[in-house]
């Protein structure tokens, strides 16, 4: 909410920011807007040879200038756009320290839409790499290297693709949540009467219908131990954790303790479920992938530093995503955040 600016991509593959910031965007960002920077991108083919090739004309008269999220031509945008606002803005050129955060967001729907194992992601992190490469380049030319710090980490990781791993005799598979839904109200007819007892399962959260329980009169903590105690019993289903021991437990143990941290007591389902490993909802049967466990495989990502008088090195520690804003503060010897939970990673700092 400090920042001078924020800027996210919109539903036509322009850059567009909030009355928040500002009310109307910069020159040299309307700039890329004007030239259809998106629709330019999305020229010829994306393609390695032998591995695959898409027509991206064909993705930009299907989706628009949107099109270009899906394509490693997102990061590349992105990229031009960090140049621009690195020089028009000045940033390192004045007294005090300016902040510049950068999300490529492409990966992400690549990710989603095609699996980590499949040849668009290793070209998309080949061609980030060299898009990295370009920023860095500029800061070491404009401020100097000894005069930047840079963190580069992920906010999740992902889990293969269930069919690939029951190529390789993997134990996972695909459940349809809209049937579990469908048996499970059934039960619930049958034990607290008529009525329309779920609201919505989605997310691997079940919401009950209050207005309904308070109707019947029914115990919230008795109808999520009964609900948690049904679902439990499908193949696919690890843990279940009722609203009510999310709020009141304290959990210690690690994978345990990361679905109630996920957890808001004023938004989140009344029971929530937590999938065995490599098991996904059927809607990404057809291919594609998504993340949301508490297993290594969506939580362990990189973490790296790099400038400042930062030492070379490496650690295989575990450290948490928390654990970032405390160490830039501690470097920048500035006060923690509001809220900061987490601790300076020593490695970094000192």
């Amino acid at each position: 909410h400090a920042a001078n600016a924020a800027y996210w991509m919109n539903s036509e593959g322009r850059w567009i920011t909030s009355s928040f910031y500002m009310d109307n965007l910069p020159t040299y960002v309307q700039e890329i807007n004007d030239n259809n920077t998106a629709q330019n991108y999305l020229i010829g083919t994306w393609e390695v040879d032998g591995e695959f090739s898409h027509n991206l004309e064909s993705m930009f008269s299907q989706k628009g200038g949107a099109a270009i999220k899906n394509t490693p031509f997102g990061n590349s945008i992105l990229t031009d756009l960090s140049l621009k606002i690195l020089k028009n803005e000045k940033l390192g050129q004045g007294e005090n320290t300016d902040v510049l955060t950068i999300s490529f967001s492409s990966t992400d729907y690549i990710g989603h839409q095609f699996g980590p194992h499949a040849p668009e992601i290793k070209d998309t992190y080949l061609r980030l790499d060299k898009e990295i490469s370009e920023i860095l380049e500029e800061l070491s030319k404009r401020v100097g290297q000894e005069n930047v710090i840079v963190f580069l980490t992920a906010d999740h990781g992902v889990v293969s693709e269930p069919n690939e791993l029951l190529e390789r005799k993997i134990p996972a598979g695909y459940f349809d949540g809209s049937v579990m839904k469908t048996e499970l109200s059934s039960e619930l007819i049958t034990t607290f009467g008529e009525g329309d007892w779920i609201k919505n399962y989605s997310n691997n959260q079940l919401f009950l219908n209050q207005d309904l329980i308070k109707e019947k009169d029914v115990s919230s903590e008795k109808i999520q131990k009964f609900c948690a105690d049904f679902l439990i019993k499908y193949e696919w289903v690890k843990n279940t954790y009722t609203a009510t021991q999310l709020h009141e437990n304290e959990y210690s143990n690690s994978f345990h303790s990361l679905v109630q941290r996920g957890f808001n007591q004023k938004r989140s389902g009344d029971v929530i479920v937590s999938l065995q490993t490599g098991w996904l909802s059927s809607y990404w049967s057809a291919g594609g992938t998504t993340h949301g466990s508490s297993y290594s495989y969506d939580t362990h990502v990189p973490l790296i530093f790099w400038g400042g008088n930062i030492p070379q090195g490496q650690t295989d520690r575990k450290v948490n995503i928390r654990d970032i804003a405390p160490t830039i503060s501690t470097l920048l010897g500035t006060a923690y955040p509001n809220g900061c939970t987490g601790n300076p990673l020593p490695e970094v700092t000192e």
